[in-house]
């Protein structure tokens, strides 16, 4: 859990309006401490859905960001904790958006 609490605030660079019913984001891949990830953002009834996967070990993760909490899958582990435990990263780089 440690490392999607994390990778979330780079994740959450790719903030996306909240009116909107479903928008969906292009493909981004970002490296962080040495891992690429590569990932979706969609938006529908105000929740963000986070859909990717690290590429050197092929864990796929699902996130749902809420208002306050943060719920999803990394890998096989379940994983839950509070948005406002997310803390700012540095060191995030965007490799591709396409």
């Amino acid at each position: 859990m440690k490392k999607i609490a994390l990778l979330l605030p780079a994740l959450m660079l790719s903030a996306m309006p909240a009116k909107a019913d479903v928008i969906v984001q292009a493909p981004v891949t970002i490296e962080h401490d040495g891992s690429r990830y590569t990932y979706t953002v969609t938006q529908k009834n105000g929740l963000r859905i986070i859909r990717g996967q690290e590429e050197k070990s092929f864990d796929k993760f699902t996130l749902y960001v809420g208002r306050y909490m943060v719920t999803g899958t990394y890998g096989n582990a379940d994983v839950s904790f509070p948005l406002k435990s997310v803390k700012p990263l540095t060191g995030i780089v965007q490799i591709a958006s396409r």
